[in-house]
């Protein structure tokens, strides 16, 4: 019965069948792999950041690195006031408004979250940032955003402690890339 001509179509048939389904799963993973990696509008960090050549001048073809006026930075909370103790979670933005792919450095002791009092730094995200690069490729309306966690404590250079509490009263949060600023964002402590 196994020499049966029709019982090794059925088995040739089956063996196609299975074959195609594996085809169509590893197709359907690296299509979803694809799109995750890949969501359109998000700037993509650069897998090589352009470098120099030894003579100092842009490898032809690299992209530049993004001028102040390139860039819009922004800094905005979910709520305009908060309580004492707490914590705020802030989202930090990186628009591109260059005509032309350009490079950032969106690194977080780059892209630096103040927080202000009247004129006291009360802390900032660079004190104690992680040095990684994370080079972002910026095109025409693409945009990168963070979220940094301020934990309502203070700060200083190089991860110091600070001793003093925190008050109850008007704050001012702004981000700055290199010469870009953003506009500042006004909340209160209670």
């Amino acid at each position: 019965m196994q020499n049966d001509p029709v019982y090794r179509r059925r088995r040739a048939v089956a063996l196609v069948i299975v074959i195609a389904l594996l085809v169509l799963i590893i197709w359907g993973i690296s299509a979803i792999v694809t799109a995750i990696r890949g969501s359109g509008d998000e700037a993509a960090p650069s897998r090589q950041a352009a470098s120099p050549s030894q003579s100092g001048e842009q490898t032809p073809g690299a992209p530049a690195e993004c001028a102040a006026d390139d860039i819009e930075l922004s800094v905005s909370a979910a709520n305009a006031t908060y309580s004492l103790g707490g914590e705020v979670d802030f989202a930090v933005g990186i628009s591109s408004k260059s005509k032309s792919p350009c490079l950032v450095n969106g690194s977080d002791a780059s892209r630096v979250l103040t927080i202000r009092s009247g004129n006291d730094a009360i802390w900032s995200s660079g004190d104690c940032a992680d040095d990684a690069a994370r080079d972002l490729l910026m095109s025409e309306g693409s945009k990168d955003s963070q979220t940094i966690t301020w934990k309502m404590t203070r700060s200083a250079p190089g991860c110091e402690k600070v001793k003093g509490k925190l008050r109850a009263g008007t704050y001012r949060a702004q981000v700055q890339l290199g010469k870009a600023k953003s506009e500042g964002f006004i909340f209160t402590l209670q």
